[in-house]
């Protein structure tokens, strides 16, 4: 891959939102700051998708990672180590703010289940999912481990690292992380 751009942060922190924003040129302001000319000649794809591709013909590449997923760690260190040029963008909302969305997702999950509930071992496995996502939500600790993981992995290969506050996502705003990324973890705790 000639050009990587990762979006990562934990469920319901508006990954997807990001980039379909991205995708549709909502963003322009963004979308230069990132290096996206051109948002049609960017393939988007998830980190899954993408490590299961025997070869990559697409040289540019955004994807997103989901921080809850404990497999992503080592998926995203092997797309590092294959892109010349990886720009990452760290979404962090404060808990607060992810605990609001998921509780969102839980209904919405749950009355789907109960309008059609075909599949249902996979619809409450789903759910289940969701109720285990907003305990680490609501737990400063966790969440924090969950994070810290992620920067250490940026802070072992040579990306150019970014985080937005993806609590305003209506115009996001991309931050540099210069020093220790971390300590941007310590800007989303302060704010609940």
């Amino acid at each position: 891959m000639k050009q990587l751009i990762i979006i990562a942060g934990p469920a319901a922190s508006g990954k997807s939102f990001l980039l379909n924003k991205i995708r549709n040129g909502h963003c322009p302001a963004l979308c230069e700051q990132l290096g996206i000319d051109d948002p049609g000649s960017w393939h988007f794809t998830t980190v899954f998708q993408l490590m299961e591709l025997q070869t990559i013909q697409q040289s540019k590449i955004i994807t997103h990672c989901d921080l809850y997923n404990e497999k992503i760690i080592d998926y995203a260190a092997a797309l590092l180590s294959a892109s010349d040029n990886t720009i990452t963008v760290t979404l962090c909302p404060s808990p607060a703010t992810l605990s609001a969305r998921n509780r969102k997702r839980i209904k919405k999950r749950t009355a789907e289940f109960f309008q059609n509930p075909t599949q249902p071992i996979r619809k409450i496995k789903w759910i289940r999912t969701l109720w285990h996502r907003q305990t680490i939500n609501t737990n400063k600790t966790r969440l924090r481990r969950i994070y810290n993981s992620w920067f250490s992995l940026l802070e072992r290969h040579a990306t150019t690292d970014y985080r937005i506050d993806s609590n305003e996502m209506d115009n996001p705003v991309a931050i540099p992380l210069k020093n220790h990324p971390s300590d941007s973890f310590q800007f989303v705790l302060e704010r609940n």
